[in-house]
């Protein structure tokens, strides 16, 4: 239930067994390449990890781009636990993009923007909201400018009533810790998870959670995650935020 992680197969049918909430890593994708096309952005790229799990998230760019009538994006993949070395060459053919779009958050990933700023590359740098959380510590103010999509509303919104809730729930148990759309998320996949159980009844065993998850929505104001017609679609709620000054979202 609610894998915090948006890969294709995570998304496929009911008998899978697996009920996403958050919006699909293809979703984001989308969501992203939009804002590239709508700022003009025609030559797409993507930085990630050559295993499984990065071609996955490459075959969603590539995807997402060509339904949008987009080019198909530049492939930058790079070998888990490379030198810092290893990221010239992917360095010098980002020179021609538009846009770079991180598929991976990883040390590789921090070092790619961290020398494309100090190369001066043009290309608008994006990522995936996986990649946020362990993006933003090691690269500190060079982070300043970097969009990524976000799977839920701001965190520290005051318009919708139930992120108010997840707000005060946070500071209670968590003093002295700083609210995030990652915590948001296992908030709102808490929420979910709670409402199956109290539909499976009170003895709730395996095949009365994938019952009561059948057929089943969580509806909140301004965030939807559903199962309908025995598909585990999750949400489609995809926003996409901006590092300001001193790593402040903007969103």
């Amino acid at each position: 239930m609610a894998p915090l992680s948006g890969l294709a197969r995570f998304y496929e049918a009911a008998p899978s067994g697996v009920y996403p909430v958050r919006a699909s890593a293809a979703a984001e994708c989308e969501a992203l390449w939009r804002q590239a096309k709508a700022l003009g952005m025609k030559r797409l790229a993507t930085l990630h990890l050559d295993d499984e799990w990065g071609q996955s998230l490459r075959d969603d760019a590539r995807t997402t781009a060509l339904s949008l009538s987009l080019a198909q994006p530049m492939s930058l993949s790079v070998t888990p636990g490379s030198p810092a070395q290893a990221l010239s060459p992917l360095l010098e053919r980002a020179r021609t993009a538009d846009v770079v779009l991180l598929l991976t958050g990883g040390p590789a990933a921090a070092e790619f923007v961290r020398q494309a700023r100090r190369q001066g590359l043009r290309a608008v740098i994006m990522g995936l909201s996986s990649t946020a959380t362990e993006l933003l510590q090691p690269l500190g103010a060079e982070a300043y400018g970097l969009q990524f999509s976000q799977v839920v509303p701001s965190p520290w919104s005051t318009s919708l009533l139930w992120v108010q809730q997840y707000q005060a729930a946070f500071k209670a148990t968590f003093r002295g810790q700083h609210l995030s759309h990652l915590s948001l998320e296992a908030y709102v996949s808490t929420l979910a998870l709670a409402e199956a159980l109290r539909v499976a009844g009170p003895q709730p065993t395996r095949d009365g959670l994938r019952a009561a998850l059948s057929n089943h929505s969580v509806e909140l104001d301004g965030f939807s995650s559903h199962y309908l017609d025995a598909e585990p679609r999750g949400s489609r709620y995809v926003d996409i935020a901006l590092v300001g000054h001193e790593g402040r979202w903007r969103q």
